[in-house]
């Protein structure tokens, strides 16, 4: 109780200074990229310390969401993109500050800081212990990452997005910030769709973009964009996925320029995931625009949303007619078809071979044990079955499968819960974040969305976030603004 009380003090003494404590990082933030520019020092490492620096201000100022969309954008950008050189590839660092966080939000609970219950910690318990049984099959190296990062920083992501999203307010932010990094890689994927430059190109990226051909379609000249996350597929799966936040926070804005704002940033995401020329996101981004559409929107806007939405595509339409064309010939060309049919069909035969241990959890393991269980359509070595659902089966067995199966479904029936219980304020952007991971589940049969780790941790992140009974601000004990607290009970009331 001590460390409690000694935390909570200071918690609020500095959160007393919370204006100072920011303009501190901002200053702190531009001496260090002096200093960098002066050369005196690495400058990965000082901007590392900066960020320590600037994240521990934002953590006493109590911006724990600010600080949550931070981490998303070290998973894409530093993780995985490796944009400052680090040689990861897996989002180490994003794990790490997540478990940072989640310790120091453990350790410095208050009334104003609670803690709050994760829901399925059954399910999660249980995956965990399945998944955990096939590490041993393989190379801890590699089946050790895999776990880490497909399994353990999905759950801290999960843990996370319940403690920093307390509140509806919390939790527009945090779909702000996260719209935010969806709508900057979607203004970077169509740039690079339209002239072929890929900015802020690394030399590891220039390499391999060469690797692929620059992911060109077959027999056209048009580039398929991959962005920062660096394939068109796993693009075209997180343009669909961020698709629905954006029109969450469209459906909930009180302002016109709010409306303005997310409404050009959903057809900016729209128009990048044309250039992924992915076939699978577009099915399931129109699977998750009739659940928009008949549970989302209300009955009084139907029309107008009907309407809106229809003179948009008709435009991107125009507009873009070369890019639908080749879409269309891209879905329909026989060898993109068979090639995935032919993936199914041999993760089919490694889980009949195993089915209760699977090969291990690596993709260089699989791509090395399949190949005696190759189908005929399979025309070529893959490191996983473009199915997440298989993937995780051949992987690890058929009860890792049901395992993650009922804790999806659990994590589902949570958030449509809390969509029916939600306050009116924030109702609309709740149905979009489970219609989001309703099309995320859905792509993630032609595509490993789910056990990708950086999707896996943004997904998982939003599922914690709204799977959460809310407090209202004037709920909240210690909460610093009371004008905001009473702007915020008003605006939780029915709109009706």
């Amino acid at each position: 109780m001590r460390v409690f009380n000694l935390a909570e003090t200071i918690d609020g003494a500095l959160a007393r200074q919370r204006r100072a404590l920011l303009i501190l990082a901002v200053w702190a933030t531009l001496a260090g990229v002096a200093l960098a520019f002066v050369g005196q020092y690495s400058v990965s490492l000082l901007f590392a310390i900066l960020a320590g620096i600037c994240a521990a201000l934002l953590y006493f100022a109590r911006q724990e969401t600010a600080l949550t969309g931070v981490i998303v954008v070290v998973v894409i950008f530093v993780d995985f993109y490796q944009i400052v050189g680090l040689p990861l590839r897996e989002p180490v660092v994003g794990i790490a500050l997540a478990a940072l966080l989640i310790g120091a939000l453990f350790l410095t609970q208050s009334d104003a800081r609670p803690w709050s219950p994760v829901s399925g910690r059954g399910f999660w318990a249980l995956t965990l212990a399945l998944a955990g049984l096939a590490v041993a099959r393989g190379s801890i190296t590699q089946t050790g990452f895999y776990f880490l990062t497909v399994f353990v920083g999905p759950l801290l992501m999960y843990i996370l997005g319940a403690q920093v999203a307390r509140t509806p307010t919390r939790l527009k932010h945090l779909a702000i910030f996260m719209s935010a990094v969806a709508v900057f890689i979607a203004v970077h994927s169509i740039i690079q769709g339209v002239t072929g430059v890929f900015l802020f190109a690394t030399l590891r990226q220039e390499d391999y973009l060469g690797s692929v051909s620059g992911f060109h379609l077959a027999g056209l000249s048009i580039q398929r964009a991959g962005s920062f996350l660096e394939n068109p597929d796993w693009n075209g799966a997180y343009l669909a996925f961020s698709f629905f936040p954006l029109a969450g926070l469209f459906l909930m804005a009180r302002q016109t320029w709010t409306r303005i704002l997310s409404g050009v940033g959903a057809c900016l995401v729209l128009i990048a995931l044309l250039f992924t020329f992915t076939t699978a996101s577009f099915l399931s981004l129109a699977i998750g625009i009739a659940l928009l559409l008949w549970r989302v929107v209300p009955r009084r806007l139907l029309r107008r949303t009907l309407i809106g939405l229809g003179v948009a595509m008709l435009a991107i339409g125009v507009v873009f007619r070369n890019q639908v064309r080749a879409l269309a010939l891209h879905a329909t060309a026989n060898r993109e078809f068979t090639l995935r049919l032919g993936a199914w069909q041999t993760a089919i035969n490694v889980i009949k071979a195993r089915p209760l241990t699977g090969v291990g959890l690596s993709p260089s393991i699989y791509i090395v044990a399949a190949e005696r269980y190759r189908a005929h359509w399979q025309t070529r070595p893959l490191a996983h079955p473009h199915n997440s659902y298989l993937e995780l089966a051949a992987f690890a067995g058929i009860p890792v499968l049901l395992a993650f199966l009922a804790l999806l479904v659990t994590a589902l029936r949570n958030t449509a819960r809390q969509w029916r219980s939600a306050p009116a304020s924030i109702k609309p952007l709740v149905g979009s974040i489970f219609i989001s991971l309703v099309v995320l589940s859905v792509n993630s049969l032609a595509i490993n969305g789910w056990t990708l780790a950086p999707m896996a941790m943004i997904a998982w992140l939003l599922a914690g976030a709204a799977s959460r009974r809310f407090r209202l601000e004037h709920q909240v004990a210690g909460a610093p603004d009371s004008t905001s607290a009473a702007r915020e009970g008003a605006l939780a009331a029915p709109a009706q």
